[in-house]
């Protein structure tokens, strides 16, 4: 991640991800926002998985296991 020129590493979890909306505000999106909304969002989460997956193949091997 390249924040201000310089290069940044740290953790990035999920949370850092999302975006949120209080009631008032979800109930002020229309249906396409909403669907928009849903899609980013599972697309981040399977994003965030396979780099999970990708830094520690042993939890692959672990759920494969089951």
């Amino acid at each position: 991640i390249r924040a201000a020129g310089s290069l940044y590493q740290g953790t990035v979890i999920f949370k850092d991800l999302t975006v949120y909306f209080s009631w008032q505000e979800w109930g002020l999106l229309d249906e396409a926002q909403m669907c928009l909304y849903h899609n980013v969002m599972l697309e981040n989460l399977a994003l965030m998985t396979s780099l999970v997956i990708l830094m520690n193949p042993t939890l692959l091997t672990f759920s494969q296991a089951r």
